[in-house]
């Protein structure tokens, strides 16, 4: 998502999307597999937009790496 205009003289922030899950209710990130023929980019903004009905802006560049 593009980043939003901070208030007061703030800096500009991003926004992480979270959403949950239907079964477990569990908080977590749109997740998906690669879409033929899209690159990764292009295939987590289909993912966000099926699994939580939402459009953005999708950065080139990661923000961070999370693991177990």
């Amino acid at each position: 998502m593009p980043p939003s205009p901070g208030g007061s003289g703030e800096p500009a922030r991003s926004e992480i999307l979270l959403v949950t899950s239907r079964t477990s209710r569990h908080w977590l990130l749109p997740k998906g597999w690669l879409v033929r023929g899209k690159s990764a980019m292009e295939s987590a903004e289909i993912e966000a937009f099926e699994e939580a009905g939402v459009q953005g802006k999708i950065r080139n560049q990661p923000i961070g790496t999370f693991c177990l």
